[in-house]
């Protein structure tokens, strides 16, 4: 519970924690057992974009400290960009490619495999991210909205 953040929770019951504390809860009680891998399914769903980082920082931190693998399964292309060493991109059910973020959330593999017009870039502080401009199928590219970790904003 230290090492999440919540050892002044431990009294509560955890359907009176927010979902972020929930989730802090969740990760506690997974590395008080030890592990070698930790497996999550979309850790931050339903997170606001705030507490989302905050859990992924966790997790990135928790990993590093205890030498855990994580495996995190999710739809979220920038948070897989920024805080992913490794990933599998699946396709019909089958691995469609693996390796670095960079390496693999090409355009070409994003407009295959989810049908979107995307693209693997750096932002401005040197950060992994996908700037994200709609779905080929409709023929619109829209502009983005670019969120930067202090809540500022850029258009993009």
């Amino acid at each position: 519970m230290e090492q999440t953040g919540i050892t002044g929770m431990a009294d509560r019951h955890i359907n009176t924690m927010s979902g972020g504390e929930r989730q802090r809860a969740i990760i506690a009680r997974a590395i008080a057992q030890t592990p070698d891998i930790i497996l999550m399914d979309e850790p931050t769903l339903h997170l606001d974009i705030n507490m989302q980082f905050e859990i992924l920082d966790l997790i990135r931190d928790l990993s590093r400290r205890n030498g855990l693998a994580v495996v995190i399964v999710s739809h979220d292309l920038p948070m897989v960009a920024r805080y992913c060493d490794r990933m599998v991109l699946l396709h019909d059910h089958n691995i469609f490619a693996m390796g670095k973020p960079e390496d693999i959330l090409t355009e070409d593999n994003m407009k295959t495999v989810f049908g979107i017009d995307a693209r693997f870039e750096k932002d401005e502080r040197g950060a992994n991210t996908v700037r994200l401009f709609g779905s080929c199928r409709s023929g619109n590219r829209r502009k983005v909205l670019l969120l930067h970790r202090d809540g500022r904003a850029c258009a993009g």
